[in-house]
């Protein structure tokens, strides 16, 4: 759903951050229908997590020199729940913005919240949890703006607003009063001797603005006193008297509609021709005897200490209806949990989901159940829709859903913003654009969404490419990572002509990749929102050192290539699962437990995802014929072995030879000392 168009009351505090953001939804084709805001009970600054209260004297001014309606509520909590993601505490100052947008919307109709947050996490969290119980849309346009590129864009785009508080090494109270254009350079300069925020972030200073283009009237400081804390500089202006003034009409509609660029990482790729990658009839040989129909959905399980891999599927018989979908969705996500539990972990360990469904139309339905089951913090999610190349005389594949979960759950932060920004795309549901574990990144799948429109526009697939791919980088940038640290990368596409256009787009960025066995294309049936490329991946720190751990991950890819003889799906099944057990083996320095997720790409030709899944039981029995093998020093645990049908597979380094099947492996392993 596209998020224009939308009616919004903005948070205001005063400072130019809450100002310019109510600019930039404007830009962005929103209407300012009221603003909000949270006053202490006493006059003066009062210390506050959330909330700027110094310059509360001239907020009551907002509401005629913007000609619209302003509501205003008593802070009555104070901080309760200071861990960064917040759970609901009635004696939380949160919960005064609960009650004030709650109180709003029982005389006003709004879609949405504009708030100025630039830098913390704290507070947009906040935010977004309060929008998310009242269904509401976060607007936060600023945030990870380059604090630099956006005070210029301020001063630029005539916001003028004075330093009401001083509070950082370099500021005094002389410096109280005077507007940004004038504080500047000196800003910039603080921030090249003690690295302080140019716009504040880090409390260094606090501004209120006095004009900006959506404002009808101007508001002018008459008289003011400045109040000192203590003899560390720290000092803030109270506003005694405060009037308006009249300013030549100012036409919102006429605010220049361009977007703020950020600093954009990803080069011009040239030109580069949608070339279809060779395809050849794929014909499988296998025994379907041996094939036994699974009628209910139940949870394969592979345990490794405190990591799990865990998949399941949804079978049906006939169509379902919505009803019937939501409810095997949830049947299956009991099961999850369940089989969670069991193993002494929970849903909150989970930290990468897989889904592949039968057909994008029941997308809704599936997100409907899944987004009640993963709330706070949820994992990162890949979700594409592949042809699961089922027989009549079968039973068909609705979903099948794999995840890890590691229950040192002390080492895990998600990075879940569902704010409207020009950042990347909100995830605006149950996941997460990523998360780490240890130092280990893993990053959601990403498609080109335009941030602040949350839609994808028609155009050059190589356009399409490379923004989806310039938010996997904003991603990573923010996780203090980039492409050069890329354990792993799977790039779906809908067309086999997308490959090539794809790979240079990431290689013009990454050119060490190309040669990296981690880097893969399928060719699926749908993306999410009929998007043309996804790209999956996996990171790591860059402070991640070469030290050897207690636990740990690696990432494998094992491959088989199309050639004259016949295709005996359980040998190449075997083969591939071979392959890694061998490899694991190898890993003899020390005594170690290793286990995986094993995901097995194969070009379906004529054998369907319940042919593969059988084909593949049977492999794995035939390489891992014990619960564990091993040399004496490693043992391995069979993977979790998940099959998954697609229409072609292509890889960069081996593009002359087509393949069929592609074994791409999550290994965890850990010291039994």
């Amino acid at each position: 759903m596209s998020k224009q168009g939308m009616r919004v009351v903005a948070l205001i505090s005063g400072g130019k951050d809450s100002c310019y953001n109510m600019m930039e939804c404007v830009k962005n084709g929103h209407q300012i229908v009221g603003l909000a805001n949270l006053r202490p009970e006493v006059q003066g600054e009062m210390d506050s997590f959330m909330y700027q209260t110094v310059g509360q004297e001239g907020i009551s001014l907002y509401a005629e020199a913007m000609g619209l309606p302003l509501f205003r509520r008593t802070i009555t909590g104070s901080s309760r729940c200071t861990e960064m993601n917040y759970k609901q505490n009635d004696e939380d100052e949160v919960e005064d913005l609960y009650h004030l947008l709650a109180e709003i919307k029982q005389s006003l109709e709004f879609d949405a919240v504009s708030s100025g947050a630039i830098l913390s996490n704290y507070q947009r969290i906040r935010v977004e949890n309060i929008c998310a119980r009242l269904q509401l849309v976060s607007l936060a346009y600023l945030w990870r703006r380059d604090q630099g590129e956006l005070l210029e864009e301020m001063v630029n785009n005539h916001v003028h607003a004075v330093l009401i508080k001083t509070a950082s090494l370099g500021l005094k109270p002389s410096h109280l009063g005077k507007s940004l254009q004038q504080m500047k350079p000196h800003l910039i300069k603080l921030n090249e001797l003690y690295d302080c925020h140019i716009c504040g972030e880090g409390g260094e200073y606090e501004t209120f603005t006095l004009d900006c283009p959506i404002f009808k009237k101007k508001i002018s400081i008459q008289k003011s006193l400045i109040v000192s804390h203590s003899d560390d500089d720290v000092a803030y202006l109270n506003l005694q008297e405060l009037c308006l003034e009249d300013k030549p009409f100012a036409d919102t509609e006429k605010i220049a509609k361009e977007q703020l660029e950020k600093d954009n990482s990803i080069e011009v790729v040239e030109h580069v021709e949608e070339q279809e990658v060779t395809e050849q009839p794929v014909e499988w040989i296998f025994d379907r005897k041996k094939s036994n129909h699974v009628t209910t959905s139940s949870v394969n399980v592979s345990e490794n200490g405190q990591f799990l891999s865990l998949s399941a599927s949804i079978f049906h018989e006939n169509d379902l209806s919505d009803e019937e979908i939501v409810d095997a969705t949830n049947k299956l996500l009991h099961s999850i949990s369940n089989a969670l539990e069991s193993h002494e972990h929970d849903r909150s360990n989970v930290t990468y989901v897989h889904l592949y469904l039968q057909s994008m139309k029941h997308f809704t339905c599936i997100n409907s159940a899944y987004i009640n089951f993963f709330t706070t913090s949820p994992p990162a999610r890949v979700c594409v829709c592949t042809d699961f190349n089922q027989r009549e005389d079968e039973m068909g594949i609705l979903l099948k859903f794999d995840c890890i979960s590691n229950k040192e759950s002390s080492k895990r932060e998600a990075m879940h913003v569902q704010s409207i920004s020009y950042w990347a795309p909100s995830n605006i549901g149950p996941y997460s654009q990523c998360v780490r574990q240890d130092k280990m990144l893993c990053v959601a799948g990403q498609i080109g969404f335009i941030p602040e429109k949350m839609t994808i526009e028609a155009g050059e697939v190589r356009d399409e490419a490379r923004l989806s791919l310039q938010h996997v980088q904003s991603v990573l940038d923010v996780m203090k990572s980039n492409l050069a640290h890329v354990e792993s990368c799977v790039c779906y596409v809908t067309r086999t002509n997308y490959f090539k256009v794809a790979a240079q787009v990431l290689l013009s960025q990454e050119p060490t990749l190309r040669d990296a066995g981690e880097l893969l294309f399928v060719q699926i049936s749908t993306l999410p929102r009929n998007a043309r490329v996804e790209w999956q991946m996996i990171s790591k720190e860059q402070s991640l050192g070469d030290e050897e751990e207690d636990i740990s991950m690696e990432f494998h890819s094992f491959y088989h290539e199309s050639c004259d003889k016949d295709l005996v799906a359980v040998e190449v099944f075997t083969s591939l699962l071979e392959s890694l057990r061998d490899k694991l083996l190898r890993r003899s320095s020390g005594d170690h437990v290793i286990s995986s997720q094993a995901r097995l790409f194969f070009v379906g030709g004529n054998m369907s995802c319940t042919d593969a899944d059988n084909v593949g039981r049977l492999a794995l029995k035939a390489t891992f014929p014990d619960e564990q093998c091993g040399n004496g020093k490693v043992a391995v645990s069979p993977p979790n072995l998940i099959t998954i049908p697609v229409k072609s597979i292509w890889k960069p380094c081996c593009e002359q030879r087509p393949l069929v099947a592609v074994l791409k492996c999550i290994v965890n392993y850990r010291s039994q000392n």
